[in-house]
C-alpha cells in the first residue's frame, strides 16, 4: 500500500473513529436521561397517589365536619326546645333565641345562647330563671339586661323585655 492511500485511510478511520465515539457518548446521555425520566415518572406517580390520597381526606374532614354540624344542629335544637318548654309553663314569652360562640376548654364545652324574654314582673322572670338553673342538664345565666317595655302578645300584657345569655354546657369525654 501506498503511503497516500494510508493517509487517504487514516483520515476515515479518525472520522470514523470520533462519529463511535460520540455515539458512545450519546448513548450514555441518552440511557442517562432516560433513568432521570424513569425517576420523574415515578415521582410523578407517588405525587399523584399523594394527590388522591389528599382529595380523600378533604371529602372525609367534610364528611366529619357536616356530621359535627348535624351533632350541633340537633344539640342547639335540644336546648330550644328544653328552653321554651321551661319558658312555657313559667309563663314567659320567648322572642328570639340565637346561639353565640362556643367556648371550647380542656374537660368541656360551654355553648351559650343570646335570649329576648317578655315577662309580666320580676317574680315571673324570677320563676324562670330558678327553673332554667334548677333543671337536669346545667343552664346557667351569664347576663341579664331588663327593660321596661309594655307589649301585648296572645292577648296578656307584658311589662319587661328581658336580653338573658344563658350557658349549658356538655363534658367532653
Amino acid at each position: 500500500m501506498p503511503l497516500a492511500d494510508l493517509e487517504r485511510w487514516k483520515n476515515k478511520i479518525v472520522n470514523l473513529g470520533l462519529v463511535i465515539l460520540a455515539l458512545v457518548i450519546a448513548s450514555n446521555i441518552y440511557k442517562a436521561q432516560t433513568k432521570e425520566i424513569d425517576a420523574l415518572s415515578q415521582r410523578k406517580d407517588s405525587e399523584t397517589k399523594k394527590i388522591s390520597l389528599l382529595k380523600e381526606i378533604a371529602q372525609w374532614e367534610g364528611r366529619l365536619s357536616a356530621s359535627k354540624n348535624f351533632i350541633n344542629n340537633k344539640e342547639i335544637s335540644s336546648v330550644m326546645n328544653t328552653v321554651s318548654d321551661i319558658a312555657e309553663s313559667a309563663s314567659v314569652r320567648i322572642t328570639s333565641i340565637k346561639p353565640a360562640g362556643i367556648v371550647d376548654y380542656s374537660l368541656y364545652t360551654k355553648y351559650p345562647y343570646s335570649l329576648t324574654v317578655l315577662v309580666d314582673g320580676y317574680h315571673t322572670l324570677g320563676k324562670f330563671i330558678s327553673k332554667l338553673e334548677s333543671h337536669a342538664d346545667i343552664y346557667s345565666v351569664d347576663s341579664a339586661i331588663i327593660r321596661r317595655q309594655t307589649t301585648k302578645q296572645d292577648g296578656k300584657t307584658y311589662k319587661m323585655a328581658v336580653d338573658l345569655v344563658i350557658s349549658t354546657v356538655l363534658m367532653k369525654n
